[in-house]
C-alpha cells in the first residue's frame, strides 16, 4: 500500500503572530537517537504551547507533536531539515509543525545506498590523487580546515615528524618541526601530539609546549569526543585512556584508564559514534571490533560479548559515517568492509594499495588515506550529492 504525501502552509497563528506549516497525521522517522545538539523533546498540555517554545527557540526547524495516552503531548523538535524519506505517513496521532517555512525536505540520500556508494568510489579510484610519497600513519583534522598525519619511520624517531595539508588544495603548509610522533590530533584550538610515551599538548600555532601527559604508553590512536570534551587515547600494550578537561588549564590531560580486553595488543583503532559509544579495533586477528558504551549513572566506560563485531583482520582505523555505518581499514592491506549496526557487512572495496593505513571521509564521501609506504597521502572524489556531514 502506497501513500501520497501532501503538506501546505497555512496561516495558524501562535500568540506570538508567526506563520508556521502543519503536516496533519504524519511523523518523523530519525534512524538512531539524536544529539542535544541536533534537537530536543518536551512534554506539554497542548501542541500550541509546544509551537510557541518553538518560535522561542531559533534552532528550531520544525517539531512533531504526539497526543499520549493522556491529557498531555510529547513534542519532538528537531533543528535540521530530516530528508523526504523520514517521514512517515499516515500517523493519526502525531502532526508536523514546519517552523521555518522558507526550508523544504531534503530528498533522499543515495550515498546511505551502499551498493550506489561502493560502485562510485571504485570509479573513482581511477583517478586517484597522491599527495606526498613516504609512510603515513594517523589522519585528522587541524586548523584552519587543514589535516594532519604523521611521517612514520620505524627506526629513526627523527623523521617521525607531524605534516599538515590544506584540505581543500591538498598542498603542504608549512609548520614548526616536532619530531618523535606516532599519532596527533587537534582540539579546542590545541594540538595533542602522541609519542612512544607521552602526549604533548601544544597551541594551535604549534609554537608552544603547554604540557606533558606522562607514562601511558606508546600512543596508537588520538580521538575526541565533541559534546563531552573528551579524548580517547589508544595505546600499543596498555589500553584505552579518556582524557577530560582540566578546568584550571582548559587542556584535556586528566587521563583514565578504562577496563581494557586484549593485554599487550597494539590498539590502532578508534571510532566515535556519538557522546555515549565508541568501537575500537586492534593490530590482531582475534579481538575483532569492539563497542565501549558509557553508563551515565558513575560516568564509567564497559564492553559486552554481544556488541562485538566479528572481524577476522586486523584493524588500523575505524570511521562512522554519516549512515551510521561502521567503516573498518583492514591492516596491512588494501580492504575497506562497512559493516550495519546490526554488525552484518553491508559491503567493501579494495584500493589497490597493499599499505592503506588511515580513512578520512569528507564532503560527498571524498575519501583521503594514508599509507603505510611510499604512497604517502591520496585523496578520491566520488560523483556523489551527498546531504551535508552532521
Amino acid at each position: 500500500m502506497s501513500f501520497l504525501l501532501i503538506f501546505f502552509i497555512l496561516p495558524y497563528l501562535c500568540t506570538s503572530s508567526y506563520p508556521y506549516g502543519l503536516i496533519r497525521n504524519a511523523s518523523i522517522k530519525i534512524p538512531l537517537d539524536m544529539n542535544d545538539d541536533r534537537g530536543h523533546i518536551l512534554k506539554s498540555q497542548d501542541c500550541n504551547q509546544c509551537l510557541c517554545n518553538a518560535f522561542s527557540n531559533p534552532k528550531v526547524a520544525l517539531f512533531t507533536c504526539t497526543q499520549n495516552e493522556s491529557i498531555n503531548v510529547t513534542c519532538q523538535f528537531y533543528y535540521f531539515m530530516p530528508i523526504r524519506d523520514e517521514i512517515q505517513y499516515p500517523n493519526v496521532y502525531t502532526n508536523i509543525y514546519l517552523i521555518q517555512t522558507n526550508e523544504t525536505f531534503e530528498e533522499k540520500d543515495d550515498c546511505c545506498n551502499t551498493t550506489t556508494l561502493i560502485n562510485k568510489i571504485n570509479e573513482a579510484l581511477r583517478t586517484k590523487e597522491n599527495v606526498t610519497t613516504g609512510p603515513l600513519r594517523t589522519l585528522a583534522d587541524g586548523d584552519n580546515n587543514t589535516i594532519i598525519t604523521v611521517a612514520s619511520h620505524r627506526d629513526d624517531s627523527e623523521k617521525r615528524i607531524l605534516l599538515k595539508f590544506d584540505k581543500s588544495t591538498f598542498k603542504p603548509v608549512d609548520i614548526p618541526k616536532i619530531s618523535g610522533l606516532k599519532a596527533a590530533g587537534y582540539y579546542d584550538e590545541h594540538y595533542y601530539l602522541g609519542t612512544d610515551g607521552n602526549i604533548y599538548v601544544y597551541n594551535k600555532n604549534l609554537s608552544t609546549l603547554l604540557h606533558t601527559i606522562t607514562s601511558i604508553g606508546a600512543i596508537n590512536a588520538i580521538r575526541f569526543i565533541d559534546k563531552t570534551q573528551e579524548m580517547i587515547v589508544g595505546t600499543a600494550g596498555n589500553g584505552i585512556y579518556v582524557c577530560r578537561k582540566d578546568e584550571v588549564k582548559g587542556y584535556l590531560i586528566n587521563c583514565t584508564l578504562i577496563p581494557r580486553i586484549y593485554n599487550d595488543e597494539q590498539l590502532h583503532a578508534v571510532g566515535v559514534v556519538n557522546e555515549n559509544a565508541f568501537y575500537v579495533g586492534w593490530d590482531d586477528t582475534d579481538p575483532g571490533i569492539h563497542l565501549y558504551t558509557r553508563n551515565p549513572r558513575d560516568n564509567t566506560w564497559t564492553t559486552k560479548d554481544n556488541d562485538k563485531i566479528t572481524h577476522g583482520y586486523e584493524t588500523s582505523d575505524i570511521i562512522i559515517d554519516n549512515c551510521k555505518r561502521i567503516w573498518a581499514v583492514v591492516a596491512h592491506g588494501d580492504k575497506v568492509i562497512i559493516y550495519g549496526q546490526n554488525k552484518t557487512v553491508l559491503g567493501a572495496f579494495n584500493v589497490v594499495d597493499k599499505s592503506l593505513f588511515n580513512l578520512m571521509i569528507a564532503e560527498n564521501y571524498t575519501l583521503i588515506m594514508s599509507h603505510g609506504s611510499n604512497n604517502g597521502l591520496t585523496r578520491i572524489k566520488p560523483d556523489l550529492n551527498c546531504r551535508p556531514l552532521r
